[in-house]
């Protein structure tokens, strides 16, 4: 009661706060009438609110100090000066703390015009967009304004901070670097770092790009002012950039294609060495041309359809392009290029650059050139082609292509062929020998030809001339076969009927040589005989048999006459 009672009396002002929250607990009258705040109204205050400048009691808590001269504003405005004591008191309250002011007095005008421009400072970083923090010679948190505090975390209050090393909220693979800024900052007003890597409350990491200023000897602030900018984004962008660089730059070594990048800002277009390589160009500077010079290499048949096809591309931000054309070597020739470009946009999606890759297609165009006119040979030609898919682990083989030829010599419509079996056109004739041959050939994967009866869907019989041959792919596995067939039902008639011919003439070569002899010798002996007649001899029965030899012999002529085949046939 003694001391509550000299506490209310004292004509110093006295007034008690909590140590935790800073909060009034309890003032005397004194502190009401020298500071002009009522009772209730410090019960509502923390007692950082009557400090001005970078004064605060928290600061005093955690270096343990007990008496310190500050500069208090009353609720009128005045700054006073004043020196406080502390003393910690556990009753009647938990956790307090006792502030005796043993001196008070008019701030001189000097420190009253340094502790408006203090104010005016504290208005500008305080509630400004920047982040802002005072450190001190040892850096130690001295202020912190409310955007930083913002950023450090939802609920950070700057008392969490002050008298804090400021280096535990910089990642420990960036200290080296900034207390290498600290060192030289005393031979520079100012320093503007490279961003380094900070740490929020939940420990995330932040890239912060910070500029600090040597005021330590200034009254006002009294430390090193750092101004932050978060600048994470930035960084991540520029890495994601240099990492597509090195990739760039690694693929234009690699890749055989020919890699270009338009600047689309500047008209600027850099190669690799695929310009030189592929295409000759070697006295380009640095590997660089204008748009123009690309464009005149254009085929000129090709340049209108490119240069408008990639302006439209441009202007409408389409992002991937692509064009096949024919492009200038450096000694006049022309190769077919397939040219696969991406386009690059601003943040306003405005095109600003297009990577492209050019891929000589010379060749394939070349096989495709080929390939047209071979297929064009199998189309029109008069022999009948089929394709079918390989006997592959025993399974059938099926029909995939055919041309007209083959449809018009086997009557069937191509829907009807295609995915059947190429024995569609055997029947009861077909020669059981030639398709084991054929059969043999397929499972040793060699060409074969055969000849064999086929029917036409309408069952006529015709004879085919077949040459078959394995197709393998690139790794010397057969795939499909060929077949290209002829129809030589007419020349298997005609060498039949040549061979009823020769028949015929071995067996009139047989008369010739047999039956005509006989009657021939008997009428060649019957002549002698007349040549040498003599009176008594019987002349009649010679000239008897003279005509039976002769009608003999007539009549094996007739014969052979029948036998020989006519001219018509």
């Amino acid at each position: 009661m003694t001391n509550e009672l000299l506490f209310h009396s004292s004509p110093l002002p006295m007034w008690v706060y909590d140590r935790i929250s800073l909060k009034f607990l309890v003032v005397n009258d004194a502190a009401v009438r020298i500071y002009g705040y009522t009772s209730a109204e410090f019960l509502q205050m923390e007692v950082n609110e009557l400090c001005s400048g970078n004064d605060d009691y928290m600061s005093l808590i955690q270096f343990g100090e007990r008496k310190q001269q500050q500069i208090h504003t009353t609720k009128g405005g005045e700054d006073l000066v004043v020196l406080i004591h502390l003393s910690d008191i556990d009753a009647p309250f938990k956790n307090a703390v006792l502030v005796t002011v043993s001196s008070i007095g008019p701030l001189p005008l000097k420190q009253i015009e340094l502790g408006q421009q203090e104010r005016k400072f504290m208005e500008i970083v305080q509630d400004g967009g920047d982040m802002i923090a005072v450190v001190s010679v040892d850096l130690r948190y001295i202020y912190l304004n409310k955007t930083l505090l913002k950023f450090l975390g939802k609920d950070a209050r700057a008392e969490q901070f002050i008298g804090h090393s400021s280096l535990q909220y910089v990642d420990k693979r960036d200290h080296e670097k900034l207390l290498n800024y600290f060192e030289n900052i005393y031979s520079f007003d100012r320093i503007r770092l490279e961003p380094l890597r900070c740490k929020n409350l939940a420990g995330d990491i932040f890239w912060v790009e910070t500029l600090l200023v040597n005021l330590t000897e200034d009254p006002l602030v009294g430390g090193y002012l750092c101004s932050f900018r978060d600048v994470t984004l930035r960084v991540k962008n520029e890495a994601k950039l240099r990492e597509s660089a090195e990739r760039y730059e690694i693929v234009s070594k690699a890749t055989s294609d020919t890699i270009w990048d338009w600047n689309l800002l500047n008209g600027k277009i850099h190669w690799n060495k695929g310009i030189k390589g592929i295409f000759g160009y070697k006295d380009l500077i640095e590997n660089t041309t204008s748009s123009e010079w690309w464009a005149n290499q254009i085929h000129p048949e090709d340049r209108e359809r490119v240069t408008n096809n990639v302006k439209q591309h441009i202007i409408n931000g389409i992002a991937r392009w692509q064009e096949e054309y024919r492009f200038c070597c450096s000694d006049g020739s022309y190769k077919f290029v397939l040219d696969r470009g991406f386009m690059v946009f601003d943040d306003q999606g405005a095109s600003v650059r297009m990577i492209c890759s050019m891929q000589d297609i010379s060749q394939r165009k070349q096989e495709e050139e080929w390939s047209r006119l071979l297929e064009s040979v199998v189309i029109n030609a008069t022999d009948a082609v089929l394709i079918c898919t390989g006997n592959v682990e025993g399974s059938g083989q099926s029909i995939i292509y055919v041309n007209e030829a083959f449809t018009r010599m086997s009557g069937y419509h191509k829907n009807e062929l295609l995915g059947a079996s190429p024995r569609i056109s055997q029947g009861p004739e077909t020669d059981r020998d030639e398709i084991r041959k054929l059969s043999s050939a397929i499972a040793n994967k060699v060409p074969c030809e055969i000849e064999v009866i086929n029917y036409t869907k309408q069952g006529k019989e015709y004879w085919v001339s077949q040459s078959n041959a394995p197709i393998a792919d690139e790794t010397g596995k057969v795939t499909h076969w060929i077949s290209i067939q002829r129809d030589i039902t007419q020349n298997k008639m005609h060498l039949r009927e040549i061979e009823e011919q020769n028949k015929k003439f071995k067996e009139i070569a047989w008369i010739q040589s047999h039956l005509v002899r006989a009657p021939l010798a008997r009428v060649m002996g019957l002549v002698d005989l007349l040549k040498n007649f003599e009176p008594g001899d019987d002349k009649d029965e010679l000239l008897l048999h003279l005509e039976n030899s002769a009608k003999e012999l007539d009549a094996i002529i007739i014969n052979i006459a029948d036998k020989t085949p006519s001219h018509d046939s």
